[in-house]
């Protein structure tokens, strides 16, 4: 079963664009990147926000555990869940490193969102961030409410 694409034709925004992504990110950084290039192929700025639940971030899971993956393509059991979590934690970060760095090299803003934690910060992290490239401060570190 393949999935369905949500839109064949590309997006091309207009090189004044604020552009935020909200995803869980969870594709391969080969996906990633191409969609990354076609966005900001026309210079426009953007956001890339991965939203995640809590258990992605600390693989909280032990003793026999299937895990089903929600589009319908399998699943797979873990016998002993627990003797997977730093794999797991370490993969995940190794994920984020590498989804930071395409962003980095296209001066645009990465970060992570819980579904545990107050969407208000979300929303300060990306006004701090498109005020400071409204304002040509790009490179300078955003922190929620103010840009430092």
């Amino acid at each position: 079963m393949r999935r369905a694409r949500a839109c064949r034709r590309p997006l091309s925004p207009s090189a004044l664009a604020e552009i935020v992504v909200l995803s869980d990110l969870w594709s391969p950084m080969s996906e990633i990147r191409l969609m990354l290039a076609g966005l900001s192929a026309s210079g426009a700025h953007g956001s890339l926000i991965q939203v995640v639940d809590p258990a992605e971030e600390t693989f909280p899971y032990a003793g026999r555990v299937e895990f089903v993956e929600p589009e319908g393509f399998g699943a797979i059991t873990a016998g002993r869940a627990e003797s997977w979590a730093s794999d797991y934690v370490a993969r995940v970060a190794l994920h984020r490193d590498e989804i930071r760095s395409e962003t980095n090299k296209l001066d645009w803003l990465f970060s992570t969102h819980t579904t545990s934690r107050s969407a208000a910060e979300l929303l300060l992290f990306l006004h701090s961030g498109m005020m400071a490239a409204k304002g040509s401060a790009r490179g300078s570190t955003v922190k929620a409410g103010r840009s430092a």
